[in-house]
């Protein structure tokens, strides 16, 4: 019984405020699932169906995940709890259109467990790769700018270089 008062008074930080809709930190959506996941495991044990208040606390704090960033969830590791809210939810559902729609979910969190560190992994790579570019344009820019200089430079000569040419064959076909 305190387990669940504790859980429900943390789960009371999800209840939304229809003024003002705000999203919780981290911090308040991964306390409030520790408990829920606590009041899941014991009563799973029991093998008894959740009532409908924790049930939609468990909607709420999956929905709370949602309004998360997912640079938050990978750095909080909260997908293994995101998954053990969705599996109970499955478990608890009677509705078969629901229950599919949770099990694509659960696919795709955990997709998103595998690929959000190699996505992470290879926009930093793509960073460090910019910069690099970046450097070598400006070096590049320089050096395309000098050259610029030489030819402006030498194009007058080539210029009067070839018309002491052209004279010179004239003295010499006449």
């Amino acid at each position: 019984m305190e387990r669940r008062l504790k859980v429900e008074a943390n789960s009371s930080l999800l209840v939304k405020d229809s003024s003002s809709e705000t999203r919780k930190s981290s911090m308040d959506v991964l306390t409030v699932t520790k408990g829920l996941l606590a009041e899941l495991s014991s009563r799973t044990r029991k093998r008894k169906s959740l009532n409908p208040e924790v049930l939609q606390k468990q909607k709420e704090t999956l929905e709370g995940f949602f309004n998360m960033p997912l640079e938050a969830i990978q750095q909080a590791n909260a997908y293994g709890n995101i998954e053990e809210i969705i599996h109970s939810l499955i478990q608890n559902s009677k509705d078969l259109h629901e229950k599919t729609i949770l099990e694509i979910l659960l696919a795709r969190v955990a997709e998103f467990r595998e690929s959000i560190p190699m996505a992470m992994v290879i926009e930093e790579a793509a960073e460090a790769r910019i910069i690099s570019l970046l450097g070598k344009a400006t070096v590049l820019d320089a050096r395309l700018e000098e050259r610029e200089k030489k030819l402006s430079f030498l194009v007058p000569e080539f210029s009067r270089l070839s018309k002491e040419e052209e004279n010179y064959r004239r003295k010499i076909n006449s």
